[in-house]
């Protein structure tokens, strides 16, 4: 498969979801040690933000994300799959994730990654329902009633 994501085709990144989505299965089944990803949550005047410790070495794939959000990895060095993109973050970056992003990401080294969402919510359960897809059907529905159109667009 070409990760090569610019000027990519919806076709292209619908073939990425797919392969996320394998990932996501084998990771499912493999027996062995599992590791818990310790969390913190904060609370603001509007904004939610949760942050990730992920130790090195940590393969995990992600939620699906209804809503665009900032993102920043604060330490260390992580590799990032999404249908968006193929890239590499290092400690500093920061980066603004499209809805309905799906990654799979890999730690190269120990890290600390924060996500915003604007919400004024408190609720952990009620902002998971808001923010986070169970599946892409919720986007296929939404296509389907022409509430919103994914296309092709340049990356």
């Amino acid at each position: 498969m070409n990760l090569t994501l610019s000027n990519t085709s919806l076709e292209a990144r619908k073939e990425v979801r797919n392969f996320i989505l394998q990932v996501e299965t084998e990771l499912t089944c493999l027996s062995g040690e599992h590791i818990s990803i310790e969390e913190d949550h904060k609370f603001t005047d509007g904004l939610y933000i949760r942050t990730v410790f992920l130790p090195k070495r940590t393969l995990l794939v992600g939620k699906i994300h209804k809503t665009e959000h900032a993102n920043l990895l604060s330490k260390g060095d992580v590799s990032v799959l999404t249908e968006f993109e193929n890239t590499r973050y290092l400690a500093g970056a920061s980066f603004l994730s499209p809805a309905w992003t799906k990654r799979i990401v890999y730690a190269n080294e120990d890290s600390v990654w924060t996500v915003f969402h604007p919400t004024t919510s408190t609720d952990l359960k009620e902002i998971e329902e808001l923010v986070i897809a169970k599946d892409y059907s919720e986007l296929t529905e939404l296509e389907a009633h022409n509430c919103i159109q994914i296309k092709d667009i340049e990356v």
